[in-house]
């Protein structure tokens, strides 16, 4: 199975590990664990949005942190499909080991 972490190296760099980096839970995290993790880090990243949407200012930092928080999103929710599925997470563990 070939994984792609494209989304998670280019938000949070090419060495990032899903578990500690993207998710903040452990390697041994159980199901229940990591759906908690990402309904957190998900909802804090809809906050962040939601901020900048309500923002008037698009000067060049504005428009750098909405670009940053998506593209955390789109890291987070891959983060998810891959440790969420039995054999993509076996697969990744395989490539991190």
């Amino acid at each position: 199975m070939i994984l792609s972490l494209d989304a998670i190296n280019e938000a949070f760099g090419p060495y990032a590990d899903l578990y500690r980096d993207v998710l903040g839970v452990k390697a041994n995290a159980s199901n229940e664990q990591i759906q908690h993790a990402y309904f957190q880090k998900r909802n804090t990243l809809f906050h962040t949005l939601a901020e900048l949407e309500n923002t008037s200012s698009s000067d060049a930092k504005t428009v750098n942190r909405r670009f940053q928080a998506e593209r955390r999103m789109d890291a987070v929710v891959m983060t998810l499909r891959i440790l969420g599925d039995n054999n993509s997470r076996a697969a990744y563990d395989d490539i991190r080991a």
